[in-house]
């Protein structure tokens, strides 16, 4: 009779999440292709090994509902599950806890309501929201008033598809964030502010530590460029340059 010793069934176990790891490093790549050419293997696998860790911290094991979660996280940004903008959408993180493939089927049912809400059943309202990112310029960011008042007034007039659903309170929650993370970086001017905020609204609240918005953090970390401010401003050139492409390859 064979006998299987622990050590032998944790061996089987792990090549069999190496396996896994490997499939969805490739079905990312093909479910959003131009991001994956951006991010590369490494971080995209980054991100699955991420994913996997904090869909097992919501009870999600199983193939199917590991998947669904990974998507999302490419989709809506690694921090989905905890970002206020999406609360509403991820509601079912955070309900009592149920069978795995029901929490999954109903945390997938709320992320399309939001999708179809926010971004246009054929992504209409997301794209006018790229188009105005490109455009605004590093100086007309600041405005009269305090930088929280602006900070909304932006959001709603860049996606106010997303302003409207996601509401005031949960947007000056993330503003809260978006403070710290300037001060991380030691930004001081309103522009600056403004601008690491919008993108946390635009591209999620955990941009800056996402694995596929590396080129965020890289930025305001290059010992390189001067001081905070001109890291600032080189971050802007990026992100138009980054909403350029994307919106370039969309059309194509």
């Amino acid at each position: 009779m064979l006998t299987i010793r622990p050590a032998q069934w944790e061996a089987l176990a792990e090549a069999g999440l190496v396996r896994f790891e490997q499939e969805m490093v490739q079905h990312l790549s093909d479910f959003a292709p131009e991001l994956a050419r951006v991010m590369g293997e490494q971080r995209m696998r980054e991100l699955v090994r991420l994913g996997i860790v904090r869909a097992k911290a919501y009870g999600f094991t199983d193939r199917g509902p590991l998947r669904s979660y990974l998507e999302m996280m490419l989709a809506l940004g690694a921090d989905f599950d905890t970002d206020p903008a999406l609360a509403r959408a991820t509601a079912a993180l955070r309900a009592e806890p149920s069978e795995q493939h029901r929490r999954a089927a109903a945390l997938y049912e709320g992320v399309l309501e939001y999708c179809e809400e926010v971004n246009g059943l054929q992504n209409e309202h997301a794209l006018v929201a790229m188009k105005r990112v490109r455009d605004v310029p590093y100086e007309a960011l600041p405005g009269n008033g305090n930088a929280g008042d602006r900070a909304l007034m932006l959001f709603r007039g860049g996606f106010p598809q997303k302003y409207e659903y996601a509401g005031e309170a949960a947007l000056r929650n993330l503003l809260i964030g978006a403070a710290r993370v300037s001060d991380e970086y030691g930004v001081h001017s309103m522009a600056g502010g403004l601008l690491i905020a919008s993108l946390m609204y635009a591209f999620g609240h955990g941009v800056f530590s996402d694995p596929a918005y590396r080129w965020a953090p890289d930025t305001m970390r290059d010992a390189s460029l001067a001081d905070a401010e001109e890291r600032a401003r080189h971050l802007h050139r990026k992100t138009r340059l980054y909403v350029s492409a994307a919106l370039k390859n969309l059309a194509s």
